[in-house]
């Protein structure tokens, strides 16, 4: 007959499975998404619920908004604003989602995004009404169902960012790569 087990001994076995499942990572979140985008309501009213659903979800999403004038709509959803001008850092991103009308409109953050779909480095969301003509076949259009908890948070943020009559939709609609872009003048 086999003597029975303490309950230290229980517990000292449990956490010794649990340390070799264990990720080691000096990061508390391993995925990180880079937004970049023109301003605040745009970003909020195109993918706030996605992005409140990806923090949750365990993802560190910093946005690096050109008009930054207050970041408390990106606070609501749990999102680090940025200033454009401190700088960009996607080079470590897993993901990268940027607006269409930036995209289409800045030269070098065009070449940013052909840079990263050339080497693979992350995935390539693009946000926003527009459909730059940047965009080739390779972009498939997404949607995510936001959950509820977004639903109320997203209208919070689009509060706080001054949206007249803010609606926020059960979907977002989004495009992401799935290759590269075409250069621009082609």
């Amino acid at each position: 007959m086999r003597a029975q087990q303490g309950p230290a001994e229980d517990r000292s076995r449990s956490s010794q499975r649990r340390a070799r499942h264990r990720i080691v990572s000096d990061d508390p979140f391993p995925f990180r998404l880079d937004v970049y985008g023109v301003d605040v309501a745009n970003l909020v009213q195109s993918v706030g619920g996605w992005l409140y659903d990806q923090v949750k979800a365990g993802w560190r999403i910093d946005a690096y908004i050109a008009d930054l004038d207050d970041p408390r709509p990106l606070q609501i959803l749990g999102v680090t604003a940025l200033s454009l001008t401190s700088g960009t850092s996607s080079l470590d991103a897993t993901a990268v989602a940027v607006d269409a009308d930036f995209l289409s409109s800045d030269a070098h953050m065009h070449q940013e995004i052909s840079s990263i779909l050339d080497h693979g480095r992350a995935t390539v969301v693009v946000y926003g009404a527009s459909r730059p003509d940047v965009l080739d076949q390779q972009f498939g259009e997404m949607t995510h169902r936001l959950s509820s908890a977004a639903s109320v948070f997203k209208t919070h943020a689009a509060l706080a960012a001054a949206i007249p009559a803010p609606s926020t939709t059960a979907l977002e609609c989004f495009r992401q790569a799935t290759g590269r872009i075409r250069q621009r003048g082609t």
